[in-house]
């Protein structure tokens, strides 16, 4: 009981504090690029970036939803919004045990959020591989090999965790190594939450777009934007322990963006790239508690259901 009550503010505090360090590593690079360029640009270009997180919300309740588990939709946004911003802590485990400890919140059992969360994860990393090679491909570009390796793979693990093909295999094998999977997701609607992660995709190159657009000199395509944008985010997820990605992710877009800039240029702009995509997730957590105190949304109040007989054969 004292580890439940302290944990959610040691949680933030731990967010705070993977954010205050991310910006005092950076301040050089802060200090130097002209925010005062374009004001409307960066603005825009936040709202934009809020618009993904809102997005994965959605898939995640979505999840939830087939997993058995009929949460509200600012329910699942708020418990989702706040683990999103809770990976800039240290380790970036905390994300996860804070959606664990909230899971009755979430109207599900611990086995079913962490089921949800490892289809989530599986799913934004799809969408963002899809997003890289489309990105090179629209802009006449070869995407990078690791791009299409990754997609290949997070394609046939997708595919393998159907229950036509997981509830035969991967179930009885995770069983028989003490893990249980309650229930598999459809494959339709592992298609609508990789569609709707793509859709994502789109508003945030749109947002990496406004905002390089806004600085003086010719900005590359937002084509290209998208898929350099999209293999630095995926190389930042892909190395477990970085909170968010810092460091790999932004000296990955730099040294692309050095190309059609210069290295000095790039690096700052890679920087002003990650901190208004940092004020949109903040925009984006706003929106949802905003909302879910606005209109008396008790997150507390999903309740525990049983999976129907169609859901357990699944």
């Amino acid at each position: 009981m004292t580890f439940r009550c302290w944990f959610t503010p040691a949680a933030a505090a731990l967010a705070v504090g993977g954010l205050g360090w991310a910006l005092w590593s950076r301040r050089s690079a802060i200090e130097a690029f002209d925010w005062h360029f374009s004001w409307p640009a960066i603005v825009a270009a936040a709202a934009l970036f809020a618009l993904s997180p809102l997005i994965q919300a959605l898939s995640f309740r979505i999840l939830l939803a087939e997993l058995g588990a009929p949460v509200r939709f600012l329910s699942a946004t708020v418990v989702w919004t706040r683990s999103f911003l809770l990976r800039y802590a240290p380790t970036g485990v905390m994300g996860l045990a804070y959606r664990l400890r909230e899971s009755r919140r979430l109207g599900a059992s611990p086995a079913r959020v962490a089921t949800a969360t490892v289809y989530e994860q599986i799913v934004v990393l799809t969408a963002g591989a899809l997003a890289c090679a489309s990105g090179f491909l629209l802009a006449s570009s070869r995407p990078p090999a690791a791009a299409i390796g990754i997609l290949a793979v997070a394609l046939l693990i997708l595919a393998a965790l159907r229950p036509s093909c997981g509830g035969r295999l991967v179930r009885p094998l995770l069983r028989r190594r003490g893990i249980d999977v309650p229930v598999l997701v459809r494959g339709h609607v592992l298609a609508l939450v990789v569609a709707l992660n793509s859709a994502g995709w789109i508003a945030t190159t749109a947002g990496v777009w406004v905002l390089l657009d806004g600085i003086p000199g010719p900005a590359p395509g937002p084509a290209w934007l998208g898929g350099s944008h999209a293999f630095a985010w995926m190389l930042g997820f892909l190395i477990p322990f970085l909170p968010g990605g810092l460091g790999l992710r932004d000296g990955t877009l730099a040294a692309l963006l050095a190309v059609p800039y210069s290295p000095g240029v790039g690096a700052a702009l890679a920087i002003a790239v990650r901190l208004v995509g940092m004020f949109g997730e903040l925009v984006a957590a706003g929106v949802a508690e905003i909302a879910a105190a606005t209109t008396g949304i008790d997150t507390k109040s999903s309740p525990m259901v049983s999976l129907s007989p169609a859901a357990k054969r699944r």
